[in-house]
């Protein structure tokens, strides 16, 4: 029944995002107005999950320390907004819906630019960002920096507005306050924006990705656990040494897994056909930056998905693939403005079909612990880490 239940919400929160999407689409309608039922739903869905990630449970706890007034050496961004909750008598659930309130208030800033599409876009959003859940303080971090971004952008485009870099600093210095590992971000974002059209030919990408997937197999990690052990130093990662193997092979450290296995057909299928939508609107700035970020986090993706601290950061190049996705959606399947090869068209679609099933499905075939909300917390405030989530990496 929990799965179920959590099936059923994903997918009532995916429709009421696609009918706010199709209000905010209209130019006659306020932007912001019609946003408010997608906020909504979105912050309640994600605000009200219980136990779901490591993080929500782990930060339970420190939620307790934010709340007597320690910080010890969180840092001043993440420790202020729970102090902030905790001195207005909320609980650590209630941490937990503002973050999913930042995160969607976020997104929708950043897609203003892609409005005349963003029907399409935002529905993908909740099934492109459920890393958000596991790694909660990353990616409230990453919230500030995508309003940081959506100014960047801007500013490149729209006579270098002065108000545009400083909103793009300070909400950077923001999210880097938040998660100091976000340092590099933003910067990463700046450079990718110098380029004016892909990085390279799709052929060239998908080459350079099934390449680096066939090389980056797990011995290959394996041979890396010594040059990592440097960053368990630092009391951040300093979880992680425990288990590093796991980590850096992305549990296949006990045996072998080869680089076919990252092979993604979906992520080849966004590559080549997000590319001829470049090819056929080459003036939509907007686009091609979105394609590049997105692009960089596919290419760099098989060295960095069997290793889960360089991997988060991957996750903030790759969830622009739910833009990508809401063109291609768009062009080929909804209005057909663009004409591709049926077979390409059908291979995409089956493709995609497949990733959704294994988000709507995976509830049903593990431990359904991991897919609570607040009314299945049965008295409980978090849950047993290891008996849920980490027994599997012995």
């Amino acid at each position: 029944m929990i799965a179920i239940i959590y099936t059923l919400l994903l997918a009532l929160t995916i429709w009421i995002l696609y009918i706010s999407g199709r209000s905010m689409q209209n130019p006659n309608n306020s932007y912001w107005k019609s946003a408010i039922p997608a906020i909504s739903a979105f912050t309640l869905n994600e605000g009200l999950r219980f136990g779901r990630g490591l993080d929500y449970n782990y930060y339970y706890h420190t939620f307790q320390e934010i709340a007597k007034g320690n910080q010890g050496d969180l840092e001043p961004v993440f420790y202020w907004l729970g102090r902030t909750v905790a001195l207005l008598e909320g609980e650590w659930q209630a941490y937990v819906m503002l973050m999913s309130f930042i995160l969607i208030i976020s997104v929708i800033y950043f897609l203003e630019n892609y409005r005349e599409n963003i029907k399409y876009i935002l529905p993908l959003f909740p099934l492109f960002s459920l890393a958000a859940e596991n790694l909660m303080r990353w990616f409230l971090g990453f919230s500030f920096i995508l309003i940081a971004l959506r100014n960047l952008y801007d500013y490149s485009q729209k006579g270098k507005k002065k108000i545009n870099l400083i909103l793009f600093i300070l909400f950077s210095f923001i999210g880097f306050q938040t998660h100091y590992g976000l340092l590099v971000v933003p910067v990463s974002y700046y450079f990718i924006l110098k380029f004016k059209k892909p990085f390279f030919s799709p052929w060239v990408s998908i080459s350079i990705y099934i390449l680096l997937c066939l090389i980056f197999d797990t011995n290959v990690m394996l041979s890396l656990i010594p040059y990592t052990e440097f960053i368990t130093n630092f009391e951040v990662f300093s979880g992680y040494s425990n288990n590093i193997d796991y980590w850096v092979t992305s549990g296949h450290g006990g045996g072998s897994a080869s680089g076919v296995y990252y092979i993604n057909m979906f992520v080849i299928s966004l590559v080549y056909l997000g590319y001829l939508i470049y090819k056929r609107t080459p003036n939509d700035n907007a686009y091609i930056f979105a394609y590049n970020l997105f692009l960089f986090g596919c290419i760099s993706l098989p060295i960095t998905r069997p290793i889960e601290l360089l991997y988060r950061y991957n996750n903030l190049f790759l969830i622009f693939q739910f833009i990508i996705m809401g063109y291609i959606l768009r062009y080929y399947y909804i209005k057909h403005l663009f004409k591709v090869n049926a077979f390409l068209k059908i291979f995409f679609l089956v493709s995609f079909l497949n990733y959704g099933r294994v988000i709507l499905f995976t509830p049903f075939m593990t431990n359904e612990k991991q897919y609570l909300y607040v009314w299945d917390k049965d008295g409980a405030e978090y849950l047993n880490v290891y008996d849920v989530y980490l027994r599997h990496m012995e």
